[in-house]
């Protein structure tokens, strides 16, 4: 690509005030900026335009000033978002102008990344908006959270909340791939058709009025592995139907990511079950910890005792598992194209608007 048709400029998002705690996330909190300029790239970095952008759950979080695993995003500095970019520039020996990458870079419509940034890669073909949630969060949360937290095998029966979302459709999938004996999945009603399709024995609906009691139905209170990612009343009634001994993998709690918390009222069940709950969370470590083997699959580890070869076996399975199409996810484009929206997507996916992983197409 001539130098002329490089962009010197760049619209983006930024973050114009941090969330207070327990106040709800609106566009107030960002600011848009216009062609803001972009400076010359350096060794090892790319210039990219990005086409499609990855709404996630967590990035609530990080624009609050909570203690959390990862700190507050800095005031000023553009969104951070999972995208699929188009290298448009190039001073490293990885990429070239014209590679399609996916990777983190942010809410902008052209960005400079490092050739050394998490998860960066080149893109399979196979894979294309699949990419954003397999190899994602949700895959990622998805893979480790049922293998190496829940530790689930062929002898579980699963529930699984939050389930036609883009983490809970893998979670079904991964499920149904290791052979359990059952798969159920809670939804909200009108999204029932979405998880039955994404392969769940079962779909209950946590706003109907009998949603306990169908819950007991669908799993006849046997669930030894709970893959959980709402809290509130939908944790509550899954404490009620797991087995003893069960397994809870707490991925996240998306009904209170909008300051509306509801107290668990069922505690007493992991006591009297003897339940294991187990919060999780999938951290990227940065490059430098995984600079042996696997050149082509991004550099990360996960936090705590399991190690980054869990993490590296969730890329490595999930992307061959993409491009034979063995499990998927629902990809929801919101409804307007263009960065400007980049905020109302986001709001949308907190609000519970999407079936599957929620996209912005550029």
């Amino acid at each position: 690509m001539s130098s002329a048709a490089v962009p010197k400029t760049t619209n983006r998002w930024v973050l114009a005030e941090h969330v207070p705690k327990d106040r709800p996330l609106t566009k107030d909190f960002f600011r848009w900026e216009t062609d803001v300029a972009l400076r010359e790239i350096q060794d090892g970095e790319l210039l990219v335009k990005v086409a499609h952008l990855g709404m996630e759950p967590s990035m609530k979080g990080t624009f609050t000033q909570e203690k959390s695993y990862r700190p507050a995003h800095p005031l000023g500095a553009p969104l951070w978002a999972l995208g699929i970019a188009d290298v448009l520039a190039s001073k490293s020996s990885k990429y070239s102008a014209g590679d399609r990458i996916f990777g983190y870079v942010g809410q902008e419509s052209n960005a400079i990344i490092k050739e050394d940034s998490p998860l960066l890669q080149k893109l399979h073909p196979a894979l294309g908006k699949q990419a954003l949630s397999l190899l994602g969060p949700p895959g990622l949360a998805a893979h480790v959270g049922l293998m190496n937290v829940a530790k689930c095998t062929k002898d579980d029966i699963v529930l699984v909340s939050a389930a036609a979302g883009a983490t809970g459709s893998i979670v079904i999938q991964l499920a149904k791939a290791l052979g359990v004996k059952k798969v159920v999945g809670i939804a909200s009603s009108r999204k029932l058709d979405a998880v039955l399709e994404t392969g769940a024995d079962a779909a209950v609906g946590y706003d109907s009025p009998s949603f306990l009691e169908d819950l007991r139905k669908a799993t006849n209170e046997e669930v030894s592995v709970y893959f959980e990612n709402v809290g509130g009343k939908v944790l509550d009634a899954a404490l009620e139907v797991m087995a003893p001994n069960g397994r809870i993998a707490l991925c996240g709690v998306i009904s209170e990511y909008q300051g509306q918390e509801e107290p668990i009222r069922g505690v007493r069940w992991i006591l009297k079950k003897k339940l294991l709950l187990e919060g999780f969370i999938c951290n990227q470590r940065g490059p430098e910890a995984l600079l042996t083997a696997i050149k082509e699959l991004t550099q990360w580890g996960i936090e705590g005792k399991r190690g980054p070869e869990a993490l590296l076996t969730a890329i490595k399975e999930l992307t061959q598992w993409g491009i034979e199409g063995k499990v998927k996810t629902n990809i929801h484009t919101y409804q307007k194209k263009g960065l400007e929206h980049a905020p109302d997507a986001l709001l949308a996916l907190l609000n519970g608007e999407n079936t599957g992983k929620m996209v912005l197409d550029l």
